[in-house]
């Protein structure tokens, strides 16, 4: 399941980082044709259901757990966070052009890297996480003290004022989506059970139908955005269409396909040493492709996708290929950081507890 998480997480950062630019091409979206334009919005629905996924498996796997290990990710973060902000400074000195950053955002970028990689939101994803685990006691003891109905009725609840709601208003919402998530994962693994033979096939339908719907949010949602783009006539309308398509995504098909995917997995039962290994570097992945640094340079320098790909005739072949190449370097840069660096790091670490704790 990781595998495919963090796949449909790079998919959707083809889309968002690569062709949308973050927000600055959209004029570049709208200017191709509609099969481009709807294979682009196709691919934005992994990044919502792919993050839900790991959380979902922090919450099924920790629920009945209240033991704290923070340790391994917190350090693999520091390490990639050494190197991103070492890549920061080579090319700030030999071609800072190459980042599109000011000099006040590579210093920025580098003091995060450098000295906290793990609380200052270098990675959004992993600082939730990090107090996600550190709060997983405490919230494993209300959903221990609860009924089943009482704690879909909190879900219900947190599904609509602290998910839905807040998504528009809420600054620490990230903390609250890990959360939300992490309760739906818990709730899976002490009150569901796997689905039947008979009933997988509707649940493929079912989670594709709910991708589908997502695309069409995410369509919708950026024809809005051209539009506040092109004219400044009903600007107001247009940016409470733009939040609207945008809440409804991630209120629906997002919770519902990421769900119905987690069920389908769970009911696989394969096990292979070689997919675990590279399942172990899934992490990795996301924070080798994910640094602003080097994700600057990716999708902009080297694969050109708002430039070049999107534009081909062959654009589905490009970002498949795109795709595909980014999960596989970026996991074997973290088979490296595994087989040569980890243990040691782990080691030093250990010591330094060890003196901490005699001191």
């Amino acid at each position: 399941m990781r595998i495919v998480a963090i796949i449909m997480i790079i998919a959707c950062h083809y889309a968002v980082h690569g062709v949308l630019q973050d927000g600055i091409g959209y004029l570049t979206w709208n200017n191709a044709d509609f099969f481009n334009r709807l294979l682009t919005c196709l691919l934005m629905p992994g990044g919502g259901i792919g993050v839900a996924l790991f959380f979902m498996l922090t919450g099924y796997f920790k629920v009945n757990s209240n033991r704290i290990a923070i340790r391994k990710v917190c350090l693999q973060t520091i390490y990639y966070g050494c190197f991103s902000g070492v890549l920061v400074l080579i090319c700030s000195v030999w071609a800072p052009q190459l980042l599109g950053l000011s000099a006040n955002d590579r210093l920025m970028q580098t003091a995060k890297y450098f000295f906290a990689p793990v609380t200052s939101g270098a990675w959004w994803y992993v600082t939730a996480y990090i107090i996600l685990v550190l709060v997983s006691p405490l919230l494993n003891r209300m959903i221990h003290s609860m009924t089943r109905k009482q704690f879909l009725a909190l879900l219900i609840f947190y599904w609509v004022f602290w998910y839905v709601l807040a998504s528009e208003l809420a600054r620490f919402y990230d903390i609250q989506k890990a959360v939300f998530f992490y309760l739906i994962g818990a709730y899976i693994r002490c009150y569901t059970k796997e689905i039947s033979r008979e009933k997988v096939g509707w649940y493929y339908l079912s989670a594709l139908g709910c991708w589908f719907v997502s695309a069409i949010c995410f369509y919708l949602r950026t024809v809005q955005s051209v539009k506040l783009e092109t004219s400044i006539e009903n600007e107001i309308v247009g940016k409470i269409m733009v939040r609207f398509f945008n809440m409804m995504e991630m209120a629906f098909p997002a919770v519902l396909g990421a769900i119905i995917i987690f069920k389908i997995f769970e009911r696989m039962k394969f096990t292979s040493l070689l997919v675990n290994r590279i399942a172990s570097t899934t992490f990795g992945v996301y924070l080798i492709h994910e640094s602003v640094v080097i994700r600057t340079l990716i999708w902009n320098r080297f694969f050109n996708v708002n430039t070049v790909q999107y534009s081909s005739l062959y654009y589905i072949v490009c970002f498949v290929i795109t795709i595909a190449l980014i999960f596989m370097f970026c996991s074997l840069l973290d088979f490296v950081r595994i087989y040569l660096f980890e243990k040691r790091y782990l080691q030093l670490a250990m010591r330094i507890e060890k003196i901490l704790k005699r001191s």
